[in-house]
C-alpha cells in the first residue's frame, strides 16, 4: 500500500514538472515500473531491518535450543534447504519449538542455543543471534544501501533536482567498496578450494581444479593489493594535498617609515 500512494506521488509530481512538455505513454510506463520496484524493495528492506533492530533492543528475548530441522521441498536444480527448529519455554512455562522460518545451506548446529524473540500466536520465531547468519545480514545491509541510494535519486529526480551527488557517490561506492570486496570474495571462494583440497577429509577437488585456483588465487590477490595500493594511494595523496593560501593584503595607505 506504501508502495503504490509513494508511486503515485512520484508520478503526479513528474506529470506537473513536465506540464508544458509532451509525455510519452512509454516514459510514464518506465518510470511507473521503476518506482514500484526501488520502492517496494527499499519499503521491504526497511520493515525487515527496523523490525529486527526494535526486537533486538526493546523486545522480550528468549534462550532457544536448536533441537531438529525441517526441510524444504528440492527441485531439479538444488535439493532441499535445512530450516532450524527451536525449542524454548513461553512465558507461560509452556514448552514449544517454532521454525526460525528461513533455510540456509550452512543451518545452526544442532544444540546450539540462539536468542530468539516471540510473540504469542507467531508462527516463526526472530533469530536475534546475528553472528548465527552472517551471509543474510550481509547481503541485507548491501542492498538496502543500493536501493536507499536509489530511492534517493528517485525522489530527487522527481523535484527536479541535480543527481550528480547521487551519481559520485555511486562511484565512489563502486570503487572503493563493491569492486574490492567482489576481488576479496573471489580470493576467499578460491583459497577454500586449495584449502580442502589439502585439509579437507572429504576431498572433492581434482588436481587440475587446484592447478587453475592457484593461477587465478595468484593473478587475483595481485590484482587486489595492486588496485588496493592505487586506489587509496590516490586518495591519500588527495587528502594530504595542501590548501591554497590565502592572499595576503596590504595596507599601502600605511606610512612607510624612514
Amino acid at each position: 500500500m506504501y508502495t503504490a500512494i509513494f508511486t503515485a506521488i512520484i508520478l503526479i509530481l513528474f506529470v506537473l514538472k513536465k506540464k508544458n512538455e509532451n509525455i510519452s505513454f512509454n516514459s510514464i510506463v518506465l518510470r511507473t515500473v521503476v518506482t514500484l520496484c526501488v520502492t517496494g524493495i527499499f519499503i521491504y528492506l526497511s520493515e525487515i531491518i527496523v523490525t529486527y533492530t526494535y526486537d533486538y533492543f526493546f523486545a522480550k528475548k528468549y534462550e532457544a535450543k536448536v533441537v531438529k530441522y525441517e526441510y524444504t521441498e528440492g527441485d531439479s536444480d538444488s535439493g532441499p534447504v535445512p530450516i532450524a527448529i527451536v525449542e524454548f519455554k513461553n512465558d507461560k512455562n509452556k514448552i514449544l519449538q517454532k521454525s526460525t522460518g528461513y533455510g540456509t545451506s550452512h543451518p545452526i548446529a544442532i544444540g546450539k542455543t540462539i536468542q530468539i524473540s516471540y510473540n504469542e500466536g507467531d508462527k516463526y520465531v526472530r533469530n536475534l543471534t546475528f553472528s548465527e547468519m552472517k551471509l543474510m545480514v550481509f547481503f541485507i545491509i548491501f542492498f538496502f544501501g543500493i536501493f536507499s541510494i536509489a530511492f534517493v535519486a528517485v525522489v530527487m529526480n522527481a523535484f527536479g533536482k541535480n543527481l550528480f551527488v547521487i551519481w559520485r557517490l555511486v562511484s565512489i561506492i563502486l570503487v572503493y567498496v563493491v569492486f574490492p570486496v567482489f576481488l576479496l570474495l573471489f580470493i576467499v571462494i578460491l583459497s577454500q578450494v586449495i584449502w580442502t583440497y589439502f585439509y579437507s577429509e572429504k576431498n572433492d577437488v581434482s588436481i587440475l581444479a587446484l592447478l587453475i585456483s592457484g593461477v587465478f588465487l595468484i593473478i587475483l590477490v595481485t590484482l587486489f593489493l595492486g588496485y588496493i595500493a592505487n586506489r587509496f594511494g590516490k586518495l591519500k595523496t588527495y587528502l594530504k594535498k595542501p590548501k591554497k593560501k590565502p592572499i595576503k593584503s596590504f595596507d599601502f595607505n600605511k606610512r612607510i617609515p624612514k
